[in-house]
């Protein structure tokens, strides 16, 4: 279960999603939690305009954890990757929960040895 789930009912996720999507209509409510339990940021929240791409969102993700050049990171809604050419809102439209919260979840991999 998702971090962010345990931590917030049901309808105070609702609440925080209500909020966001009255005051920024066209921005998209994340959660983005990683599977790796050794990873020191395990769950974030973001804001993200509907026009951002899932590229730029691995961007900010990676410089945020500083991981070294070798380690991919992999994204995932409901167990089915990401594409990254798709925007964040194309992404909400389809895969957000009840709650109106889009929740993604990433891993990383050794890509070069």
């Amino acid at each position: 279960m998702s971090i962010f789930k345990q931590r917030y009912d049901l309808e105070k996720r609702r609440r925080i999603a209500q909020d966001i999507l009255t005051k920024f209509p066209n921005y998209v409510p994340v959660i983005v939690e990683s599977t790796d339990k050794k990873t020191k940021q395990r769950s974030s929240r973001y804001l993200l305009d509907g026009e951002t791409s899932v590229t730029r969102l691995i961007y900010e993700i990676r410089s945020q954890l500083n991981i070294d050049y070798h380690q991919s990171l992999f994204f995932f809604v409901h167990g089915t990757m990401l594409p990254t050419t798709l925007s964040m809102a194309t992404i909400y439209d389809r895969y957000h929960e009840s709650d109106g919260l889009l929740y993604i979840n990433y891993g990383s991999e050794s890509t070069f040895g």
